[in-house]
């Protein structure tokens, strides 16, 4: 997926870390520094057993993303944000906040629909639909439980579009990985002007 493969003296914010593998992982490259976060206890998911297990020096910190704030939780490095985006019913308010955590780049991964259009129950690529769909930034938007029978579930974006509200949040973005209905970014930190949706 492309993920980033030295931390060495990074600090790393992994947002939605739900039990801890990014993080532990960031640790393990050389992170100097890892603060976990999610909307659960650090007990729910298994993060707490996994980090003693592990003997991880792990920081975790209940929180969502729309919670980020440099006055409160400092600045980072590196934000992770894996599988974390389509869950998201304000995706653009989240990358707002990351942005203001962030000083060098985020990672992030997400499930894409450019393969997997939902359309009368069968999955269809854009291009099939449409020549013009396979570069366009286009969202589905899942009101119920359709992608995968989870109301968690709130959209899918195409490729484009992630590249396009990355950019658009102040970050120059680099696809890293691509798989399946799946797909990674390095979106380096760019100075931008405060958004406009605060």
């Amino acid at each position: 997926m492309g993920f980033p493969k030295d931390f060495t003296g990074k600090t790393v914010l992994d947002v939605g870390s739900y039990e801890g593998f990014f993080s532990f992982e960031a640790e393990r490259r050389g992170a100097t520094y890892v603060l976990a976060t999610d909307r659960h206890p650090a007990d729910h998911c298994g993060f707490a057993t996994a980090r003693e297990l592990l003997g991880s020096k792990v920081d975790y910190r209940v929180a969502s993303v729309y919670d980020l704030d440099p006055a409160e939780f400092g600045t980072f490095d590196v934000v992770l944000f894996p599988g974390v985006l389509y869950h998201l019913r304000h995706p653009l308010l989240a990358l707002g906040r990351i942005h203001s955590v962030c000083r060098e780049y985020v990672f992030l991964e997400t499930h894409v629909l450019d393969r997997a259009f939902l359309g009368d129950g069968a999955r269809v690529a854009l291009g099939e639909m449409h020549r013009a769909l396979a570069s366009a930034a286009v969202l589905q938007f899942y009101p119920h439980d359709e992608l995968n029978q989870d109301p968690s579930n709130w959209f899918a974006p195409s490729v484009r579009c992630v590249e396009q509200m990355l950019a658009t949040s102040g970050f120059c973005p680099t696809l890293a990985g691509r798989w399946g209905d799946r797909a990674s970014f390095v979106a380096q930190r760019q100075e931008f002007p405060p958004p406009f949706w605060y």
